[in-house]
This record gives structure tokens, C-alpha cells and sequence, in this order.
């Protein structure tokens, strides 16, 4: 009877000691690479799919129709009309019919087309859902032949990701506008499509369980040599009050080290301070290279601020850090899951963070230990490149 009160005991106290510790250990915000972890060898350097839209009509377009058949003889056409010599006049193109399993970081426009211009202005820009990006604006610019023009690594402008829908709701638009009623434009565009590079991936930076937050700034290492920063777009975390209204400042970014600087800062402390779990930004990325990257906080220069009403008060917190791993089982970062990888596996089998013969590439499954769950998925993936 002794002996199961006392065991009764010892559960209770071992309890309470693991409770105390859970609670210690999730204490106070963190700042956090979200997903943690990815794991996509189809993010593969080069990679893309390109959607041309649908066409509909030869001649003249309106507002808003379609432009696509792959034949140079066949345009849309568009004039400013007569009476309308200093007013814009657009045709949209759209109907891309996207097909993809997931979302992406970047997407790419092209259009091949010709243009004649006298005293006159043409402007391109696309737009998704209510949101507009004006691409180019040219003035007194003739295009004689047909000619392809670009832009590259878009950002999607209302979350910073680019799914099927949002494709399939893309438009892309072209303005002519008579400077005078002496000038004249007559823009032909034969073809526009666009292009996702599937080697692009997007990582959020959450923070979770603050409060009254003011301010925030991160930095974000990475592996320059496997991933460059394409863009960094605000999250909605800090736009929550109302009114709402916050400065986001232009990131630093240098994919020559492989760091980036973000930070952003409400503009009005009386509403106060915004409250709970979000993100805080979108950092999009092109792979250059098959292998791994860590993504990991400075400590130093992460900062999460409130607002006293006299002065910015620094808000304690902890980060996470996440991992992009292109190949499972790369044990030795080379594109290869081979002979190779069991003999790095091997020297770092049963090792932790803390131990001497620690391989964070050895460690699959992130869980800081280099036991049979990884040697599992290294045997899985085996024989891929």
C-alpha cells in the first residue's frame, strides 16, 4: 500500500514537473519559419510550366476578351477610338487554365507584340482579384517587328503566393493613350502567356502569442549557394487594426552571404498594439542548386517592439528556425542519395545537436536525433538524384 502511494507520488510530482516545464518552454512569443520544414525535390532548378490563354477573335479586342493562338498573322488590336484622343483605351487578356498541386513564389509574363506610336503613351500591367501592378509605361517607343517582352519572378500581389486560382483569375492588360489629338498608337499584341518556375518556394515568418505588438524586424539567414531571395512581401499580422495602416520597410536582401532584412511598423500607436498569432511576411525564393538550406534568426537584429506611450519597449521572445531540404536522404548535400550517404549517415548515427559527431543533414526528419526513423528515410529515397 506504502509502495503505491509513493508511486502515486512520484507520477504526480513527475506531472507537475513536466507540466512546469511545458509551460516554461511556450512561454512568451516566438518568431518562426513556417512551414519548419520542407521537403520537395521537384522544386528543381530550371524548372516551369507555362499556360498560354485562350483566344477568342482576330480583330479588334474590347475590354475584355482573349488573345492567343501561336499565329503571327492573327492579333488584338488596340487603337485609340476617334473623339478619344487623351483618354486610355485597354483590352484585357486572360483565361491562363492553370493545373498545379500547390503554390508557388513567382510567375513570369511574356507577349510578344508590335507597336506604333506617334505622340502617344502605352502601358502594360496585370491585375488579381481587386488588386493592380502596373509593369511598364513607354512613350513614343516603335516596335516595328514582333517582338517578346518579359517580366520576371511576379509577385502574387494579394498574399504573396501563386495558386490555380489565382492564375486562372489573372488578367493582363494593355493601355494606349493619344498624347495629343495630333498623336496616335496602334498597339498589336499576337501572344501573352504565363509562366510559373516551379523551382520557387515561399517561406512565412509567423510570430505567435504576442502581445501589443508595435514593431517587428527579422533577419533571415539562408544558403545562397542552393536559394536566392526573389522577394519579401508584408503579411497581414500588423494590418489587423482598424484603421488600418502600417510602413513596411524596403528589405535588405544580399544573396551573396544569404541574409535578408525585413521590418515593418505601424503608423498609429493610438489604436494600439495588435494582439495574438500571425504572419508577419512572405519571403519568396528561387532555387539555384539541388541541396539544402537552413533558414535561421539573428538574434541579435530579430525584434518584436510595444509602445509605453513614451517609448518603444523591447517585447522578449524566442525564434524557430526552419529547413529546406531538396533531396531526403542527401546525408552529404551532393544531389545524390547513394553509398555515399550511408557512410556520412553512418559516422553521425545516434548523435544529437549536442554531440561531437553531430550532421544536421543526417537529421531527416528534424527532430534532433540521427536514429532508424532517418536511416528509414534515407533507404526510402535511395537511388534518387
Amino acid at each position: 500500500m506504502r509502495r503505491e502511494i509513493a508511486l502515486t507520488i512520484l507520477v504526480i510530482l513527475a506531472l507537475n514537473l513536466f507540466l512546469a516545464s511545458t509551460i516554461i518552454a511556450q512561454a512568451g512569443p516566438v518568431v518562426s519559419v513556417n512551414p519548419s520544414l520542407i521537403q520537395d525535390h521537384e522544386v528543381k532548378p530550371g524548372s516551369k510550366i507555362s499556360y498560354p490563354s485562350a483566344h477568342s477573335g482576330n480583330g479588334t479586342v474590347y475590354n475584355p476578351t482573349y488573345a492567343y493562338d501561336r499565329n503571327p498573322t492573327t492579333f488584338a488590336n488596340a487603337t485609340p477610338l476617334t473623339g478619344t484622343s487623351t483618354a486610355w483605351y485597354a483590352f484585357s487578356v486572360q483565361s491562363f487554365n492553370a493545373t498545379l498541386n500547390k503554390g508557388y513564389s513567382a510567375l513570369d509574363l511574356h507577349v510578344n507584340y508590335t507597336v506604333a506610336v506617334k505622340l502617344g503613351l502605352y502601358k502594360f500591367y496585370f491585375s488579381v482579384g481587386l488588386k493592380t501592378v502596373i509593369l511598364d509605361l513607354q512613350s513614343n517607343v516603335n516596335v516595328t517587328t514582333i517582338t517578346t517582352k518579359n517580366w520576371l519572378s511576379l509577385v502574387e500581389p494579394n498574399d504573396g503566393i501563386w495558386n490555380q486560382s489565382d492564375v486562372n483569375n489573372l488578367k493582363f492588360i494593355v493601355d494606349v493613350k493619344r498624347s495629343t489629338s495630333a498623336g496616335w498608337v496602334k498597339f498589336r499584341e499576337y501572344e501573352v502567356w504565363a509562366t510559373i518556375p516551379t523551382d520557387s518556394l515561399a517561406v512565412k515568418v509567423n510570430v505567435s502569442d504576442v502581445t501589443m505588438l508595435y514593431t517587428w524586424q527579422f533577419n533571415l539567414t539562408f544558403n545562397p549557394a542552393v536559394l536566392q531571395v526573389v522577394a519579401v512581401t508584408e503579411g497581414p499580422f500588423l494590418k489587423q487594426l482598424t484603421p488600418p495602416g502600417t510602413s513596411f520597410l524596403t528589405p535588405i536582401i544580399d544573396n551573396t552571404v544569404g541574409w535578408i532584412q525585413a521590418g515593418a511598423a505601424l503608423k498609429n500607436f493610438v489604436s494600439g498594439g495588435v494582439n495574438g498569432s500571425g504572419e508577419l511576411a512572405t519571403v519568396s525564393f528561387k532555387a539555384v542548386a539541388e541541396g539544402n538550406s537552413f533558414f535561421g534568426f539573428d538574434e541579435e537584429t530579430t525584434k518584436l517592439r510595444t509602445w509605453d506611450g513614451n517609448v518603444l519597449v523591447p517585447i522578449e521572445h524566442t525564434t524557430a528556425s526552419g529547413f529546406f531540404q531538396y533531396l531526403i536522404g542527401d546525408a552529404n548535400n551532393d544531389g545524390d542519395v547513394n553509398s555515399a550517404d550511408l557512410v556520412t549517415f553512418n559516422l553521425a548515427y545516434g548523435s544529437t545537436p549536442d554531440s561531437t559527431n553531430w550532421n544536421t543533414y543526417c537529421d531527416f526528419d528534424r527532430d534532433n536525433k540521427v536514429i532508424v526513423s532517418d536511416l528509414y528515410n534515407l533507404g526510402k529515397h535511395y537511388g534518387q538524384t
